[in-house]
């Protein structure tokens, strides 16, 4: 599935051809969107749009790096969500708008709800994935945008 999508976007592209942008946990795409508009060609990835855009699959992950390795990815924003890494939840510990996560142990509080503790599990799946991806960006000189808010948690994280 990804294949087609792929070379029809290297196809498509108007500016800079044969190069393409990545837009990981896109959300509403919007960025995508613009990129588009602008004649670039552009791969979205979101987890609503079928399996083959879903971030957690280890071969989906091994396709992106090496898209990056290759040198047809011009650049790369990755918006992780922000489900578990965010401070929004700041009610009483334990309900069901308690943090669930905290400074120390930023990886997942203690005692969590078998529904938060999932979120925290995949939360730190797709913070490692993050990490991965950034670093093989890093490597090959590949501009990239983590899109998350300087609050969020996912920053504390170890690596």
């Amino acid at each position: 599935m990804l294949k087609p999508v792929f070379f029809k976007c290297l196809r498509q592209a108007e500016t800079l051809k044969r190069l393409l942008f990545l837009y990981l946990y896109s959300g509403t795409a919007c960025v995508s969107l613009h990129l588009k508009q602008q004649g670039f060609g552009v791969i979205t990835f979101e987890i609503q749009l079928g399996k083959h855009f879903d971030l957690t699959n280890t071969f989906i992950h091994k396709v992106i790096k090496g898209w990056i390795t290759s040198g047809c990815t011009a650049g790369l924003m990755i918006a992780t969500q922000c489900s578990s890494w965010s401070r929004a939840r700041h009610g009483p510990i334990g309900s069901a708008w308690g943090p669930i996560r905290s400074n120390d142990p930023v990886i997942g509080s203690p005692h969590l709800s078998v529904a938060d503790a999932a979120k925290i599990q995949l939360g730190n799946l797709q913070m490692r994935n993050t990490a991965d991806i950034i670093a093989c960006c890093i490597r090959h000189t590949v501009p990239c945008i983590l899109g998350n808010p300087a609050s969020s948690f996912i920053l504390k994280a170890p690596l």
